[in-house]
């Protein structure tokens, strides 16, 4: 991400905003016309949200409860052929043989009178395992972790079965009760995605701020984004009002009536 800054989760939002695992499982955000889109590569397994989990944590982040799509979401995905993996039946004979190897070997450093310094040896080269360690030790003695496994196997059954198919993907989504269409996807003309990305004017962010300011029940982030591009908008808000700031729609015209001209 060389060249971008990561902002805090109470930064304004920007038109585009790539939102990690980090704040979708906890951080609202709140947008009149905010839309989640989640994108899933087959390639990259951490990039493979569970749908009962985590695909609602997703949708549930957007907190304007005005807002017509606070309760949809864009999910584009691909898949891969089921030839290429260990079917989920083998993956579970494999996890298997390896909890039963795990508690051999806990068994034997428990039933082993171990020196303090060959515990703490062993205790390292676990953490060194991290989170995936089939052992863990606790109250003086190694045990099995078998949410180890149980984690395995999830996110396994995600990337290959879950994520197996289009047709296997819509399933899962009716299990957990979320409803589907299939989108049909056009590339968009390279003059509509430069208007797109480029940057608003000065009229259409003062058109804004006003709508924004304009409605007292409202609390848009956006809003003081727009005051940290131009303050002078914050300043002319305060002293003249909105209804004497809508039609001043020029900095030129802004600074006469504030007397800075």
């Amino acid at each position: 991400m060389e060249g971008y800054t990561i902002s805090s989760s109470t930064d304004a939002p920007k038109k585009f905003n790539f939102i990690t695992s980090k704040s979708f499982e906890g951080v609202d955000f709140h947008s009149e016309t905010g839309l989640c889109f989640v994108v899933s590569n087959v390639q990259n397994r951490h990039t493979l949200v569970s749908i009962d989990m985590d695909i609602p944590q997703i949708v549930g982040r957007i907190r304007t409860k005005s807002n017509p799509f606070r309760n949809k979401i864009v999910h584009i995905f691909n898949t891969k052929a089921t030839d290429h993996y260990t079917t989920f039946e083998d993956m579970k004979l494999i996890v298997d043989e390896e909890v039963k190897a795990a508690q051999e070997r806990a068994d034997m450093l428990n039933n082993t009178k171990l020196s303090e310094t060959a515990v703490k040896q062993q205790v390292n080269e676990i953490k060194k395992v991290g989170v995936e360690s089939y052992l863990s030790y606790q109250e003086n003695k190694f045990i099995v972790n078998d949410m180890v496994a149980k984690l395995q196997l999830y996110s396994y059954y995600i990337a290959t079965v879950v994520y197996q198919s289009d047709k296997s993907l819509r399933e899962t989504y009716a299990q957990s009760g979320i409803v589907t269409t299939k989108g049909k996807w056009h590339i968009a003309p390279e003059k509509f995605v430069k208007e797109l990305i480029a940057k608003p004017t000065f009229r259409e962010l003062h058109k804004r701020y006003c709508e924004i300011k304009a409605n007292p029940m409202t609390f848009d982030l956006q809003a003081i984004e727009i005051e940290h591009e131009y303050p002078i908008l914050g300043r002319a808000c305060r002293i003249l009002g909105v209804k004497e700031l809508k039609p001043l729609r020029t900095i030129k015209s802004i600074k006469e009536a504030l007397g800075e001209a």
